[in-house]
C-alpha cells in the first residue's frame, strides 16, 4: 500500500479550490461591456434663446437684437448598463443682447444664462462604434440681466428649476475616446415676472473620455 503525504496534497487541493471559488468573483468584477464605467467630456456649439427678441420692437425699441450665442458644456457621468447612464453637466448658454435707441435715447440690454443639469441617458447601439441616445431630466438655471439707457443702468437676476431633454449620436474612436453630436432643449429658462422667460435650443459637438 502506497502512502501519499497529505502535507502536499491538501495544501495543493486547497489552492485549487480557492482558484475555483475565485473564478466567479473575478468574472463579476470584469465589466460585462467595455462601455460601462465613468466618463467625462466637454462640448461647444450654439444656443438660441427662442423668445430672446420676441416683442422687443413693440416697446418702441429701434435697433438690432441677437438671440444666438456660442455655448459650451462640461459633463461627467456613469454608464451602469449597456443601454443606460446618468449624467451631470454644467452649461454656459452665452447671452441674448440688443443695442439701439428707445425714444431717441441710446439703450442696450442683455441677458446671460448658465445651468447645472442632471439627466438620465438612454442608449441604443447601432453598430460596434456608433450609437444613438436620448436624455431627459432637470436643470437648475441662473439668469442675469443688464440694461442701460443713456447714463442710467439697471440689472437683475433670478434662478429656478425646469425640464430639459435631448437627442444625439455618439461615435467611439476607441475604448476611451468618443465624439458626440447633440441637440438639447431647455424649457422655460428664466422667470416671466423678473428676467423674462424663454426656451433655449442648443446644438453642440463634443468629445468624451471614458475611464
Amino acid at each position: 500500500m502506497v502512502h501519499i503525504s497529505t502535507r502536499k496534497i491538501l495544501p495543493a487541493a486547497l489552492v485549487a479550490a480557492g482558484m475555483i471559488a475565485a473564478t466567479p468573483a473575478l468574472a463579476q468584477l470584469k465589466p460585462a461591456s467595455p462601455d460601462l464605467g465613468f466618463y467625462a467630456g466637454g462640448a461647444v456649439g450654439q444656443a438660441k434663446f427662442k423668445d430672446g427678441c420676441t416683442g422687443i420692437t413693440s416697446t418702441g425699441f429701434a435697433g438690432g437684437c441677437d438671440d444666438k450665442d456660442t455655448t459650451w458644456k462640461i459633463f461627467g457621468g456613469y454608464q451602469f448598463h449597456r443601454n443606460a447612464a446618468v449624467e451631470l453637466g454644467y452649461v454656459d448658454f452665452g447671452e441674448a443682447s440688443a443695442t439701439g435707441t428707445l425714444g431717441g435715447v441710446p439703450v442696450t440690454a442683455s441677458a446671460d444664462a448658465k445651468a447645472l443639469e442632471l439627466v438620465g441617458v438612454g442608449i441604443l447601439p447601432l453598430t460596434q462604434q456608433l450609437s444613438a441616445y436620448g436624455k431627459a431630466g432637470a436643470y437648475r438655471w441662473d439668469v442675469d440681466t443688464r440694461a442701460t439707457a443713456g447714463a442710467a443702468a439697471a440689472g437683475g437676476g433670478d434662478d429656478g428649476t425646469d425640464f430639459t431633454y435631448g437627442v444625439g449620436l455618439k461615435y467611439n474612436f476607441s475604448r476611451n475616446l468618443a465624439a458626440r453630436v447633440e441637440y438639447q432643449r431647455y424649457n422655460d429658462l428664466g422667470n416671466s415676472n423678473t428676467t423674462g422667460q424663454t426656451d433655449v435650443n442648443m446644438w453642440s459637438v463634443g468629445l468624451m473620455f471614458r475611464f
